[in-house]
């Protein structure tokens, strides 16, 4: 991870994090519309994990985000 110069490392981090989760998200999708087109039980069952894994992800995040709201 090269660090712009005048920018602040936790920047850096944050972009790069962004990134990741950009890339990730865009591999499920990927994933998703694979497994929509094959409409058999274990895909199914794994398009199924793939948004419940989202939806924690999702879930998390707004908790820590309330927390941290409620905390502050």
């Amino acid at each position: 991870m090269a660090v712009l110069s005048g920018a602040a490392p936790g920047y850096v981090y944050i972009r790069d994090l962004r990134k990741v989760r950009l890339q990730e998200a865009q591999e499920r999708d990927s994933r998703l519309e694979r497994l929509s087109q094959k409409m058999e039980l274990p895909g199914l069952v794994e398009s199924n994990r793939l948004l419940l894994d989202e939806y924690h992800i999702m879930a998390t995040h707004q908790a820590k985000k309330a927390v941290g709201s409620t905390v502050g």
